[in-house]
């Protein structure tokens, strides 16, 4: 379900918005709705052990070992965080990055296929800063817009130092 952000100002949300429009049907955007049966076949279901963090991506592994499909509607989603201020976003990411390495080493021991193809990648600098906004010819959006590409990096730069420095 593609996401449409309304943040503390329009900069904001044109940048959250902007860069969400890269991550459709790709290894960063994660399920939103799940058919009950689907979700009662998961080994964990949701891992609260991940909360904060990469549990939507555990949940799509763990649907996609069990073989299901995946699909984009048209309708978009609002989610509102205009209390929110850009500061506070970066500095929220802190919670998400503690369930980081648990994601990774549950992943690395139980699906070395799945690590390799999918979680490396999520968490790979050239993906994350780079790949994800060049490939299949999405760098043709990217050009035009270049400042909010940057700011967007910026704000990537700032989480990633929040990983590093946890």
């Amino acid at each position: 379900i593609p996401e449409k952000i309304v943040a503390s100002s329009p900069l904001f949300s044109k940048i959250r918005n902007f860069e969400g429009s890269f991550y459709n049907s790709t290894i960063i955007e994660a399920v939103r709705i799940i058919r009950k049966e689907k979700f009662n076949l998961t080994p964990e279901k949701y891992d609260p052990g991940l909360s904060n963090g990469p549990a939507d991506w555990d949940m799509d592994l763990q649907l996609k070992e069990l073989g299901c499909k995946f699909d984009i509607i048209n309708e978009s989603i609002y989610h509102h965080e205009e209390r929110l201020s850009y500061w506070r976003y970066v500095t929220k990411r802190k919670d998400w990055v503690k369930g980081i390495d648990l994601y990774k080493a549950k992943w690395e021991g139980r699906n070395i296929e799945a690590y390799n193809n999918v979680v490396k990648r999520q968490f790979g600098i050239y993906y994350r800063l780079i790949g994800v906004f060049v490939e299949n010819g999405k760098w043709k959006r990217l050009l035009p817009n270049f400042h909010l590409y940057l700011s967007i990096l910026i704000t990537k730069i700032l989480v990633g130092l929040m990983y590093l420095f946890k």
